[in-house]
């Protein structure tokens, strides 16, 4: 009986120490063995990558920079309407967020017919199977197809820590990504054009309905004064000059200064035109 116990205590270890240990050269025996298998995987990988790079249509990069400055314009003075465009962080921000809105990728796709190209627009399911798509919102949703396609192949970045934005546009043609990147860098600028455009047009129109009331006043003060001297019998001042001409004067005098601050509005407004 105890020799049978020492036996079952031992019988573990000496299973443990007799098992093979795996090493290298088995590695290369199965290696050996499966050495076609191996082969004919590699092989086919490699073959699929291949063929997955011919089919892949090539795409190219275009970029267009935009530097934001805050120096005055001599010429146009607009700054007297608009104040210059901030240059902070967060303004580069809000300039990146006008770069990538809808409106103006659809200002940029209106104005090249890209829903017509292929890139960025697909036929619907009821166009595939029927022939064409002749609802009434057909062409809104081909434009807003149109829209997502084209801000997916958009990115905008602020390069380092300068006023300096970068515009980068992917497409399969090179001159296309070319010319849709200049495209939006020109969307981009006539947008900020426009609004000093149209803020200039309303300070002016705000100048000329206020000389007319100026000049309004002005006539009712004449017609007041004038009828004031009659009433008083009232000629002349204490220098020989009468009163309603002292009066004249000075509202005369603000009157000029008006029609100079609206002269040089006009100006303006003419350079900014032509």
């Amino acid at each position: 009986m105890p020799s049978l116990r020492a036996t079952a205590e031992s019988g573990p270890d000496t299973a443990s120490a007799s098992a093979p240990a795996f090493r290298f050269a088995d590695l290369a025996a199965i290696v050996r063995r499966r050495r076609t298998l191996i082969f004919g995987v590699a092989t086919a990988v490699v073959a699929c990558t291949f063929l997955a790079l011919l089919v892949w249509p090539a795409r190219y990069a275009a970029s267009a920079t935009i530097v934001l400055e805050g120096r005055k314009n001599s010429v146009t003075e607009q700054s007297a309407v608009l104040s210059a465009l901030p240059i902070d962080p967060a303004s580069l921000q809000n300039q990146i967020q006008i770069l990538t809105s809808r409106d103006l990728a659809g200002r940029v796709i209106d104005k090249l017919a890209l829903t017509q190209d292929p890139e960025f627009s697909s036929p619907g399911l009821f166009a595939v199977l029927f022939g064409g798509d002749y609802s009434p919102d057909a062409a809104v949703r081909q434009r807003n197809l149109a829209i997502d396609a084209f801000l997916s192949h958009l990115s905008v970045d602020v390069v380092g820590l300068s006023t300096t934005i970068t515009v980068t546009f992917s497409a399969r043609d090179p001159d296309k990504a070319a010319l849709i990147a200049n495209a939006i860098a020109d969307a981009y600028v006539e947008g900020q054009v426009n609004a000093k455009v149209v803020a200039t047009e309303q300070a002016t129109g705000w100048l000329t309905e206020r000389i007319r009331q100026l000049a309004r006043q002005t006539q009712d003060a004449e017609t007041a004064v004038q009828r004031y001297k009659a009433e008083h019998n009232l000629s002349e001042g204490p220098e020989g000059v009468s009163l309603a001409d002292q009066q004249l004067v000075g509202i005369n005098t603000q009157l000029v200064q008006a029609r100079s601050d609206l002269a040089q509005k006009q100006a303006n407004y003419d350079r900014v035109r032509s």
